[in-house]
């Protein structure tokens, strides 16, 4: 307020309505579809087979979404699963935006 004239010069509004913690609106299906469209873009060529290693685990402290992913190839009698193919995939889980991703590789 101006102190000569009491005529207010600034004011501020705040919302009460708004959570102070952020809650997320993507469901856990709706983030692994993103995150695997993300790996269809970012994935090398002949990349092969990817196995999902967690189902997308939920962090509430930066509401996110992570999804792992491994390189799956057909060893000499068994599948084999190599960490140089591990893929990581962050969502978050207000906008749908890509927070992170990329390869071991």
């Amino acid at each position: 307020m101006e102190p000569k004239t009491g005529s207010i010069v600034n004011y501020y509004v705040i919302d009460t309505s708004m959570s102070k913690t952020a809650t997320k609106k993507l469901t856990q299906e709706q983030a692994l579809q993103l995150a695997i469209n993300e790996l269809a873009e970012i994935a090398p060529a002949g990349t092969g087979e990817l196995l999902l290693l967690q189902p997308g685990e939920y962090d509430e402290s930066t509401n996110q979404y992570a999804f792992h992913f491994v390189r799956q190839e057909q060893g000499k009698d068994s599948l084999v699963y190599t960490l140089p193919g591990l893929f990581d995939v962050k969502i978050d889980a207000l906008t749908g935006e890509i927070y992170s991703s990329g390869s071991t590789e």
